[in-house]
């Protein structure tokens, strides 16, 4: 009995820590042009923010914002709400490089684990991440999912995608680039071979 309850209050705890995020200085830009500087997070597809450290925070979604950037030590990190395709809710992305064509990331967390286990209870649970990888031209409606760690197929999608840029398709055919260069062949595809 004495072990569930550990593993019980270590596991709310461990849960607990991931649902709170750090709040950093950002500005929230609204669809309307309007912007506002203060303080956010994020939280499962939505943004808590407020004016100041001292003032409550509210919670915005995709309905009137467009994007928000946070100001941290590392510089500036984008977040745009795009929606994956026709009929969906717009999401979270994080804008990696933006141009002709943009290069945009969604990161999802996740804990998985045996709830029966006998276990240490840090062993029990385990926090996962998955990471999928989208190109964007401008004058697209909804961005082309590149990269996934369930589905990777990427070499043979960044081909299709870019298939426009002969030099590009043969770089990526020659493994010049690997699937951890998503960055690199977006600015290669902007630098030389995108009609500006």
């Amino acid at each position: 009995m004495k072990k569930l309850s550990t593993f019980l209050l270590l596991s709310i705890t461990l849960l607990s820590l991931d649902c709170f995020s750090q709040i950093d200085e950002a500005i929230l830009f609204f669809k309307d042009g309007d912007s506002i500087q203060g303080y956010a997070e994020l939280k499962e597809n939505r943004i808590k923010f407020r004016a100041s450290l001292d003032s409550e925070s509210d919670i915005w979604t995709y309905k009137i914002i467009e994007k928000i950037e946070f100001e941290g030590v590392y510089g500036v990190k984008t977040f745009e709400y795009i929606p994956l395709q026709k009929g969906m809710k717009p999401v979270l992305l994080e804008l990696v490089v933006e141009g002709e064509v943009s290069l945009y990331k969604q990161t999802v967390n996740w804990w998985t684990g045996d709830m029966t286990s006998q276990e240490f209870p840090l062993r029990a649970l385990q926090k996962e991440t998955s990471r999928d990888y989208y190109f964007k031209r401008k004058n697209d409606a909804y961005p082309y999912r590149v990269h996934s760690e369930i589905f990777n197929a990427w070499k043979k999608r960044t081909i299709e995608f870019f298939k426009d840029c002969p030099e590009l398709v043969k770089r990526v055919r020659s493994h010049e680039f690997d699937d951890a260069e998503f960055r690199d062949i977006v600015y290669y595809y902007n630098d030389y071979c995108a009609e500006f």
